[in-house]
C-alpha cells in the first residue's frame, strides 16, 4: 500500500539515494548495503524502469560492477519477472565479457547467483506468456548468451575451492540447462553429470548439488535425451545411498536434499520406469536394512506421484 502511494518523482529520488548509498564504498558492508538493495528491489516492483536506469549506469561494459549492483539485479529478477526480463538480453550482453575478469570468489558467487535468478525469471516469463507484456519472447532469444555463460561457469568456476561458489555454480548450471539448445545440452550431459556426481564424492556437498542435478535431469528428460540412459547407473548409484537414512528434521538442508533426491527419482521414473523399478526391487531384496528402507521410501514417493507420472507401470516393470 505504501509503495502504491509513492509518486514517481519521489521514487526516482529515493532510487538515486539508495543506489548512491549502496555503491559509495567498494568494500562490502552488508549492514547498510543490504538495506539499500532491499529498498531498490521493493521500489522495483512498481518502478522497475527507474531502478534499472540507475543500476545500469553502474553496470558498464569492461568494468566490474559493485557486488550489490549484481545482487540487486538478481533479486529484482525474482521480485518482478515481467519488469526485469525485457532488460536481460542487454544485461547478459554486458555481463558475459565481465565473467572472464572476475577473480574474487565473492564476485563469482554473486554473478552465478544472478545468472541462476535470470534463468529462473526467463523460464517463468515464458511459462506465463499469456500474462506477460511481450508474449513473443522465447527461450531461443537467450540461447547464445546462456550457452556462453554456461561454458565459463562449467569450465572455470565449478572447480572452485570455495564450497559456497561451487554450490551456487551447480545451481546456476542446473537452471541454464533449460535454456541451452537441445544439441548443446546433449553434448554437455556426459560432462556435466560426472562432474556433479564427483562433488558428492570429493566434497560431500549435497543440497545444492542435488538441486542442480535434478534441474539438469528435468531438462534432459524433457529434451528426450539419448545419452542420459548411458549415465543412468552412475546417477542411481550416487543418489540411492542418500535416501537410505531418514533425514534429521532439525537440519533443514538435509531435509531439502532428501526431497530433491526423491524428485530426481520421480523425474527419472517418467522416462526410465522399467530400469528404475528393477533397480529398486534389487535393493529391496537386499539383506541390508538401510537399502530396503531406501527402496521403500522411493517406491512410496513414486506411487504418491503417480497422478502426474502417467507412464509408470509399477505392476509391469
Amino acid at each position: 500500500e505504501v509503495l502504491n502511494s509513492i509518486k514517481k518523482n519521489v521514487a526516482v529520488e529515493l532510487i538515486k539515494l539508495a543506489v548512491e548509498e549502496m555503491v559509495n564504498t567498494k568494500e562490502i558492508v552488508p549492514e547498510w548495503q543490504n538495506l539499500a538493495s532491499g529498498i531498490l528491489v521493493s521500489l522495483g516492483r512498481n518502478f522497475h524502469n527507474e531502478v534499472m536506469e540507475q543500476l545500469l549506469l553502474r553496470f558498464q561494459p569492461g568494468i566490474l560492477p559493485h557486488f550489490f549492483v549484481v545482487q540487486t539485479m538478481a533479486n529484482l529478477a525474482s521480485a518482478n519477472v515481467f519488469g526485469m526480463v525485457p532488460f536481460l538480453k542487454s544485461v547478459l550482453g554486458t555481463m558475459l565479457p565481465l565473467l572472464g575478469m572476475v577473480k574474487s570468489e565473492n564476485m563469482k558467487w554473486t554473478f552465478a547467483h544472478a545468472l541462476a535468478k535470470f534463468c529462473e525469471a526467463i523460464l517463468e516469463f515464458i511459462a506465463n506468456a499469456d500474462k506477460s507484456p511481450d508474449p513473443s519472447v522465447t527461450k531461443e532469444a537467450f540461447v547464445s548468451e546462456i550457452s556462453s555463460a554456461y561454458d565459463v561457469l562449467f569450465n572455470n568456476w565449478l572447480p572452485s575451492r570455495e564450497a559456497k561458489v561451487r554450490s551456487e555454480v551447480v545451481v546456476a548450471l542446473g537452471h541454464m540447462t533449460h535454456l541451452l539448445s537441445p544439441e548443446k545440452l546433449e553434448e554437455q550431459l556426459p560432462k556435466f553429470i560426472p562432474a556433479v556426481l564427483a562433488i558428492y564424492k570429493r566434497h560431500q556437498e549435497y543440497q545444492h548439488t542435488t538441486r542442480g542435478l535434478c534441474m539438469a535431469l528435468d531438462a534432459a528428460t524433457a529434451n528426450h535425451s539419448v545419452v542420459l540412459e548411458s549415465l543412468l547407473d552412475n546417477i542411481l548409484n550416487a543418489l540411492f545411498p542418500q535416501i537410505c537414512t531418514l533425514p534429521d528434521y532439525s537440519q533443514p538442508s538435509g531435509v531439502r536434499n532428501h526431497n530433491e533426491v526423491l524428485r530426481c527419482f520421480a523425474v527419472l521414473a517418467s522416462v526410465y520406469s522399467n530400469r528404475l523399478v528393477t533397480f529398486l526391487l534389487q535393493k529391496l531384496e537386499s539383506s541390508n536394512e538401510a537399502y530396503r528402507i531406501g527402496s521403500l521410501t522411493v517406491f512410496k514417493h513414486l506411487i504418491n506421484s503417480c497422478g502426474r507420472l502417467k507412464y509408470i507401470k509399477f505392476l509391469n516393470p
